[in-house]
């Protein structure tokens, strides 16, 4: 039975609403150290510990049901929860709407998922667990079956064409950290060079504008801690859907 894509995209949003309530443990325990698996037991928490009841999980509409207060001990919860379904939701929305009935839609949506991901774990912590990089070449590998497009060419160039200049670049001024370095090698090989090429463009640029707004909010460049994980990972996201275009439109001047 064909189903319309109406629903199709109805479906994975949807479906990206709940795997952003999973992305949101992985954001916490990650980085702490914490087994995904369940044997540190189920969600709690984070103020007096006590075990939350399935009704208290539902993404986005537990969080509005509490009026963002744990139902136990009142504690204010994070806005960074519904926020990070919502964003995941929003994600795999727009992968479905793209991508359309393609194996593509699935490999975008982890794509994106892992972007976000890191993105909050770097922006805490300043690091990228390699973990990540891991799963994206897995998925770039995975891809290399299952299209022509891109190129082995392409992909084999897309690794280098940005992190190699970055590699320079920290050898020289320490501008890079190694996991920025292994995000933009192992997404090259996902997306391809021209992919790659625009998303360092659309996060340096990003980069640059927010950074800026931060030190003049702050005017205190020693207390201003920015990592660039987050911002490559908006131009990776926002180049895989239209950097090839963008790409293409701009190298037609020349």
């Amino acid at each position: 039975m064909m189903i319309s894509i109406e629903y199709f995209i109805f479906c994975v949003t949807v479906t990206g609403l709940v795997v952003g309530s999973f992305l949101n443990v992985c954001i916490y325990r990650i980085p702490k150290g914490i087994s995904l698996n369940g044997n540190h037991g189920r969600s709690m928490c984070a103020s007096c510990k006590k075990t939350l009841k399935w009704y208290d999980l539902v993404p986005v509409f537990s969080y509005l049901m509490l009026r963002g207060r744990c139902r136990d001990c009142q504690e204010k919860i994070s806005k960074r929860y519904p926020v990070i379904e919502l964003i995941n939701a929003i994600l795999w929305g727009l992968c479905a709407y793209y991508y359309q009935i393609e194996w593509k839609t699935a490999i975008a949506c982890i794509f994106c998922s892992v972007l976000l991901v890191l993105s909050m774990i770097d922006w805490d912590t300043q690091e990228i667990p390699y973990r990540f990089q891991a799963i994206i070449l897995g998925l770039g590998i995975v891809s290399l079956f299952l299209s022509e497009s891109p190129t082995i060419g392409e992909r084999l160039i897309g690794i280098v064409i940005v992190s190699v200049p970055m590699i320079i670049i920290t050898l020289i001024f320490d501008g890079f950290g190694g996991g920025d370095i292994q995000l933009m090698a192992t997404s090259g090989f996902l997306l391809g060079y021209k992919v790659n090429v625009m998303a360092m463009v659309i996060g340096t640029i990003l980069a640059a504008v927010i950074g800026s707004f931060l030190l003049k909010k702050k005017k205190d460049e020693a207390k201003v801690k920015m990592p660039f994980g987050p911002f490559l990972s908006l131009g990776l996201v926002s180049a895989m859907f239209w950097g090839t275009y963008i790409y293409d439109w701009y190298f037609s001047f020349f």
